[in-house]
């Protein structure tokens, strides 16, 4: 049972991590995506109200853990609104 149970998480893990990285190819070009806890911050251009955040200016390990967190959010089933023209 420990190993059924581990397998399923792992594999869990698995998806949810390609995901992340699916998700960081998409939005690698600055403004592409804002996470939506950044929506309430000052946009970096005023005609693209989309581009309102500090992720693109993180850290490499702060920006996965941010689309670990969303890609986790997308598989149970939350809802994320869209924020950019992607």
């Amino acid at each position: 049972m420990g190993v059924l149970l581990t397998q399923l998480l792992s594999g869990l893990l698995l998806i949810v991590h390609w995901l992340c990285c699916i998700w960081y190819l998409m939005i690698q070009n600055k403004g592409a995506w804002v996470p939506p806890k950044d929506t309430g911050k000052t946009p970096i251009d005023e005609n693209l109200p989309w581009t309102r955040s500090d992720f693109y200016e993180s850290g490499n390990f702060s920006k996965y853990l941010t689309v670990f967190y969303y890609a986790i959010l997308a598989v149970v089933g939350n809802d994320l609104s869209p924020r950019g023209t992607l």
